[in-house]
């Protein structure tokens, strides 16, 4: 009677800690998604950012090329390095947009100014959080991936730790 009840607390464990990593691993996956939405938001404004940043090339040659690189590409197949490196460039492109605005040099195309850099701002405290809570995720999975006893689980069915999101 023993060995059977040992049995079926083992096997009761192995479906709750099997429960409880796909759970994660969705978290993990879920909140890559949203990362996912907020960048491609960003790369859809690419090309008003190259027609607006087109008089100051001369300041800021190496990014006006690389968002022209940027504009060539379609965004669903950006590879996860690829889409941590546009997250990087749309960092870059968001600074160099407050220093135009704080130097006042937008000239003529002030309101189209204006509305993109609303428009990027309003993307940038969602994807904030998304970042932060990408990085809570997979920090709570990889633990428990990492951890014994589900680290046995883990490893019979291929549950592998995940990198945390890195701008290139």
């Amino acid at each position: 009677m023993f060995p059977l009840f040992a049995l079926l607390v083992i096997f009761s464990y192995a479906i709750v800690a099997y429960q409880r990593l796909s759970y994660k691993r969705n978290k993990v996956d879920q909140a890559l998604l949203v990362i996912d939405g907020c960048l491609k938001k960003r790369f859809d404004l690419l090309p008003e950012v190259v027609a607006l940043l087109q008089p100051y090339a001369a300041r800021k040659k190496d990014l006006v090329s690389e968002i022209g690189e940027w504009q060539g590409m379609e965004y669903a197949h950006l590879s996860e390095a690829e889409k941590a490196a546009f997250d990087a460039c749309s960092t870059e492109v968001e600074k160099f947009l407050q220093t135009l605005a704080k130097e006042g040099m937008v000239g003529s195309d002030t309101d189209c100014f204006l509305r993109l850099q609303r428009v990027w701002n309003e993307t940038e405290e969602p994807l904030k959080m998304a970042r932060r809570d990408y990085e809570m995720a997979v920090t709570v999975y990889n633990r428990q991936v990492r951890s014994t006893p589900s680290n046995v689980i883990a490893n019979l069915f291929d549950f592998t730790p995940r990198a945390c999101w890195e701008k290139a």
